[in-house]
């Protein structure tokens, strides 16, 4: 309902019909003073937005904390104050598909040449750090002919070439605890001999064990990985 005061007529001017209280009851548009200050547009405006996003949410804790209780109510005929069905699943879509595309842009190259912790200066103090670690090591031989040419910080890396210069590189660590654990199994019995009081809870311990699965197996390929986290996800 709009805040721009109602006619005193009762002659529809949109179809001429006798209005009976504010709307028309054969199309549906409200009796009310046709001309509208600014003040009137702009109120009308944020009472739209307001109560768009009150149906939301309403309508979100229903679906969240209700099974079933809004099929119940849209097959009764209650739904002026819930969000239509399709309106809902459109607004939840973009917003789902604005945030995937804002975190996996599908990007495969990494600056590190710039300021902060992966700088040009950073990107040295690594490379020297790997050719004092391997110089002795005739089975890294090929990595440290590779790094070689990792030395002109002018020119950015491939995703797939970071764990070269990051030891123990871990790719996803939403939780703060996969690069603890060198596999599930190692999380497992390190979970089983905690009291339970300490013990993660089941949402953690799914989160923990996907994390240390997906770095496992793409360690040396992050670039794959990130696609196969993004199809997972899709």
């Amino acid at each position: 309902m709009s805040h721009v005061p109602q006619r005193k007529e009762k002659d529809c001017l949109n179809c001429g019909t006798v209005v009976y209280g504010r709307y028309c009851h054969i199309c549906g548009q409200e009796n009310v003073v046709p001309k509208e200050t600014f003040w009137h547009m702009v109120t009308h405006f944020f009472n739209d937005i307001t109560h768009f996003d009150g149906s939301f949410f309403v309508t979100a804790k229903d679906l969240l904390f209700k099974p079933g209780f809004l099929s119940k109510e849209y097959m009764a005929g209650r739904r002026v104050k819930y969000l239509h069905p399709v309106r809902m699943y459109v607004f939840t879509s973009a917003v789902f598909f604005l945030l995937f595309f804002s975190f996996f842009s599908g990007s495969n190259v990494i600056n590190i040449n710039t300021d902060g912790d992966m700088s040009g200066k950073k990107r040295l103090e690594i490379i020297a750090s790997l050719e004092k670690k391997y110089k002795n090591d005739s089975t890294k031989t090929e990595i440290l002919q590779k790094i070689q040419t990792y030395k002109d910080t002018s020119k950015s890396i491939a995703l797939n070439d970071v764990p070269l210069f990051i030891s123990d590189f871990t790719m996803f660590n939403m939780s703060g605890s996969a690069d603890k654990y060198s596999s599930v199994e190692e999380y497992d019995s390190i979970q089983k001999n905690l009291p339970a009081s300490e013990k993660d809870g089941w949402f953690q311990r799914r989160l923990i064990k996907k994390e240390i699965t997906i770095n496992k197996k793409y360690s040396k390929r992050p670039g794959e990985g990130i696609d196969k986290l993004g199809n997972d996800l899709l």
